[in-house]
């Protein structure tokens, strides 16, 4: 039996700093912050948002003790995981370690699963806890009024979270993790924007993007899958429309590229937001909700 998702939380970006992290998204995608605090166990400082139905987590760690300094140290300001809810971390711990994988840090409420389970990627279970910090459980997830279309009408024209797009050496080992392990959906290959074909995945209703390594190896991408990284290359945004969109965030400053994106028709510079690769589609991928 696989591990049943409740829910994909939040994504990792670990920064400097969160607060210019914070209010640039603010600025620019109208992010909806709902929990700031620091965290001793791992000193860092830490900030939860929503980017339309996209949990968002910006982590900056304050010195040498921190678990994450030596990521931040090799890796600079990027994305690096993201997390889940399972309704008994133990349990699914043990599940995970039947079918054959690997986990770390495991306790009542937490665990990590081995990169060599996953694939490379870098993913966290938690408890299902509306409070997870002991803060004041406001989450806006769980408001009755909660409607993840409600960013719609922002003038970025952003409507959802298309895709988490990583690279990863073995597209076929990840596709594995995500369907046999965890209880995800094989969505079969789809083309990206340039044409180039990518394995999709459904897990608890959010879609992962996999995209691995090219024949001759000599595009970016293929670069980027092959190398030593957390396999977390971007987030791919379903927009109303693409010159929209495109016309919005230059009036900003922010420069958009073409080249290297692994989803989207562009990106932003990732320096420009802090090491992250906002990347901007038409399609989406969930089931029912059509193109365009």
């Amino acid at each position: 039996m696989s591990v049943h998702v409740d829910r994909i939380f939040h994504t990792t970006h670990i920064v400097e700093d969160i607060t210019p992290v914070w209010k640039k998204h603010m600025e620019v995608f109208g992010a909806l912050a709902f929990r700031e605090t620091y965290l001793e166990a791992l000193d860092v400082d830490m900030l939860c948002m929503y980017i339309a139905d996209h949990g968002y987590e910006p982590m900056a760690p304050r010195s040498d003790r921190s678990p994450l300094m030596a990521y931040l140290k090799a890796s600079g300001s990027s994305m690096h995981s993201f997390e889940m809810y399972v309704d008994d971390p133990r349990e699914a711990a043990a599940e995970v370690q039947r079918l054959g994988g690997q986990v770390l840090d495991a306790s009542d409420t937490f665990f990590m699963f081995h990169p060599r389970t996953t694939g490379g990627i870098i993913v966290q279970a938690a408890a299902d806890d509306r409070d997870p910090l002991g803060m004041t459980g406001n989450d806006p997830y769980f408001l009755p009024s909660w409607n993840p279309d409600w960013l719609v009408g922002h003038a970025s024209g952003v409507r959802r979270l298309a895709a988490m797009v990583f690279g990863v050496p073995d597209v076929e080992r990840s596709r594995g993790f995500f369907t046999e392990i965890l209880d995800g959906k094989d969505l079969g290959t789809q083309p990206a924007a340039d044409g180039t074909e990518r394995q999709f995945v459904d897990v608890a209703g959010e879609i992962i993007c996999l995209g691995g390594p090219a024949a001759d190896g000599d595009d970016p991408f293929s670069q980027y899958a092959a190398a030593r990284n957390s396999c977390f290359y971007a987030l791919c945004w379903l927009v109303s429309d693409l010159e929209q969109t495109e016309a919005y965030l230059t009036a900003r400053g922010l420069r958009i590229t073409r080249e290297d994106c692994g989803l989207g028709s562009f990106a932003v510079e990732p320096d420009d937001m802090f090491g992250v690769r906002h990347e901007f589609t038409t399609v989406s991928y969930r089931a029912g909700d059509g193109n365009g």
